[in-house]
Order: structure tokens, then sequence, then C-alpha cells
């Protein structure tokens, strides 16, 4: 990995914004050939920031907007969802009576099946727009709450490769939204600092799910219990990004913050 991955951070990852290098944001026009010197580019980024209300957020500032909270629990709760299930779905999925060759392929043919899906996640966060990227997001989490529910009501195996389905659906088309959103709400400027201080709330949520949803099978026998927790978690995070509206300027929350 540090061999192929060292080199290609060396040489692709730069320490300028992307307009320093003549490059502009999806969906932004660039100069024509007789204006795109380094100057130009520049200004054209601002001007596309300003009309995207792309505004730069410090990590203190970030941190101190509701919508960096509602945000990062949302995505929590959706969390305490994904990864029990990637950890627990063979051992579901054969508790059910599926054979492990055949629930590996249920779930190989699911991602497989979903590989567009985070192709179209990046492609509708584009277009909805910094005031209704939310709504993307929402529609992530109801996919996989749908699978959860078609599950609990039916209990057949039928059933349960819905919910596989679904699952890599919601899951692989909120991968790219999760970063999108971020930079959206918060700016490019601080978008590290920002990113990983939600990951730092996160992880712990992500590592000891599954552990919890192994400690309800290992009481109870079945995994009922854990899946009706996920449809209350997946409902939960609906809610939280309902309500993550776009925070304001910076410097209309007291601080001073500026425009890319």
């Amino acid at each position: 990995m540090l061999a192929v991955g060292l080199p290609l951070i060396w040489l692709l990852v730069k320490d300028q914004r992307p307009e320093y290098y003549g490059m502009m944001p999806d969906g932004a026009a660039a100069p024509a050939a007789s204006e795109a010197d380094r100057t130009e580019m520049i200004r054209k980024g601002i001007q596309y920031a300003e009309e995207a209300q792309e505004f730069e957020f410090t990590l203190r500032q970030a941190i101190r907007t509701k919508a960096y909270w509602l945000f990062t629990f949302a995505w929590a709760c959706s969390m305490l969802v994904t990864g029990p299930l990637m950890v627990h779905m063979i051992s579901f999925l054969t508790d059910l009576g599926v054979t492990p060759v055949r629930a590996a392929l249920m779930m190989s043919m699911a991602s497989a099946a979903a590989i567009p899906t985070r192709l179209l996640g990046g492609w509708l966060a584009d277009r909805a727009g910094k005031q209704r990227m939310r709504f993307v997001a929402v529609g992530t989490f109801v996919l996989m709450l749908t699978g959860v529910v078609v599950f609990q009501l039916l209990g057949t195996a039928a059933a349960a490769f819905v919910m596989v389905l679904m699952y890599y659906l919601g899951f692989t088309a909120g991968i790219p939204l999760a970063s999108a959103i971020r930079v959206r709400y918060f700016g490019r400027k601080s978008i590290g600092s920002v990113q990983g201080s939600a990951v730092m709330i996160v992880m712990p949520f992500t590592v000891l799910a599954p552990i919890l949803v192994g400690w309800i099978y290992d009481r109870t026998g079945s995994y009922g219990d854990a899946f009706n927790l996920f449809i209350g978690l997946l409902i939960l995070a609906s809610v939280l990004m309902l309500f993550a509206t776009p925070p304001r300027r910076p410097a209309e929350t007291g601080d001073i913050g500026a425009i890319l």
C-alpha cells in the first residue's frame, strides 16, 4: 500500500486550490483560452463559490453551527446500522437457512448492482444544490430503512435479499454525499479538520455497534430486536438530516469567515 499510495500522493495531491492549477469545480465554466491565466482562473473560482454560496469555515466556526452537529449525529446513526449489517450479514443470512455460498453470492450480487449508485449519489449532490443536498442524504437513509422494514414484515429469504440490496444501494450512494455535503456546508479551506473531527465522533459508533448487535443476538437468539433498533436509528438519522440546513455565512454567526 505504501509503495503504491505514497507516489500517488506525491504526484497528485497538491498544496494549492484547484483553481491555482487551472481546474474549476464541476459545473463551472473555465475562462476562455485567451484569459486562462492563473489570476483569472482564481477569480473565476471565487465568483463560482459566491454564486454557489460556498462559505469558508474554520473548524472552530464549524463546530459552533447547528448543521455540524445535526449532520454528524445523523451520519453516526446511519453508521450504527451500516457497520453491523456489514459485519453480521453473512451470519444473519445463514441463520435464515441460506447456505454460506448462496449468502456470499447474494451479497456479491447486491454490491455489484449498487456500483452505479455511488456515481448517482455524486451526480445528485452536484445537481441538487446546497439547499437540497440533505434531502438526497435522507433518500439514502430511506432506502436502507425500506429494506429493513420489508424484511421485518415478511421475514423470508427473498425479503432478506431485498434488504441486502437496499442496504447496498443506500450505503454506496451515501459515500460521496458525506464529503460533498461537508464541502458545500463548510467550504474547502478547513475541510480536512472538519471532516477529521466528524470522523472522530462517528468512528466509536462504527466500532461498537457490531459488538452491541452481537450481544443482542447472543441474548435473544435472533437479530429481530437489532433490526427494530435499526429502524429507529434510520428514522432518527432522517429526521436529524432534515433539520441540518446549510449554516449561514460565518460572519453572520459572530465569527469572521471568508468566501473562497
